[in-house]
Order: structure tokens, then sequence, then C-alpha cells
């Protein structure tokens, strides 16, 4: 059984922040802590989230850098740019008309075969079906 999940900033984003699909998105982080799945993502991940978190206005630089820290204290799987996951994001990208930031998680979970997981609904809308969104309702 394939227990790796592939999640997106936008997720993680939701662990430090108290926007929509916060419980749901810690609830994903629990089930990994809990080692019932094992969250992974493109390296990519750790400058998407300090940029997104640095403009949340109520986070200080401090706890942008120790959301960083949770990330690799929890040990969530970060993948390297190899060429064949670049490779594999160009064609993705191009295929679904998305960025390469994008398209990298998606690659990632096409080469893990797995889902990827987003809070982004235009990019689950435009990809498809091994990508799931949070279920907010």
């Amino acid at each position: 059984m394939n227990n790796k999940t592939v999640i997106d900033a936008n997720i993680v984003v939701k662990w430090f922040t108290k926007e929509q699909g916060h419980t749901q998105a810690k609830a994903l982080r629990d089930s990994h802590i809990q080692h019932k799945i094992e969250l992974t993502a493109p390296d990519l991940l750790l400058y998407e989230l300090a940029n997104a978190l640095r403009y949340n206005k109520n986070l200080t630089p401090e706890d942008v850098k120790q959301a960083i820290k949770t990330i690799n204290m929890i040990q969530v799987t970060l993948v390297p740019p190899t060429e064949i996951l670049i490779n594999r994001a160009i064609d993705v990208a191009e295929k679904h008309g998305i960025t390469i930031y994008d398209a990298s998680y998606l690659a990632l979970a096409e080469i893990l075969e797995t889902n990827l997981i987003t809070a982004d609904e235009k990019l689950a809308q435009k990809t498809p079906a091994n990508v799931n969104t949070l279920d907010t309702k």
C-alpha cells in the first residue's frame, strides 16, 4: 500500500494560519505525525511556505523561521529537483497550462503514483483526477 501523499504549500500554510481549511490541513499533518500517511513534497515547498507566511501580517520573521523548523522536525519528505522531476514538471505544466511551480507537485505525485492534496481549487480544476482538495465543507 502506498501511504505517501504529496501536499503543496497551500496545505502547509494552513498549519500556521487560521484560514479556511485550517482544521482539515492540521488533521492531515497529524496523520503524518502518527505515521498513518507519509507527507511528501518537492523541496520548493519550503520557499513557497516561507514566502506566503512572510506576507501574513499576524506572523513575525521568527514565526516564519519556526514554521520551517517544524517542517523539518516532523520530517515531511522533501524531494530535491532531479532532472526526472523537473522534466516531468515541464511536461505537466505545458499539458495543463499551469506554472512549473504548481506542476512540480503534480509531477511528484505522478512519479510516486499517488495523490496530490491541495487547497488551490483552480489548480484542482485544471488537473487530473489524482489531485484532491481539502474537504472544507
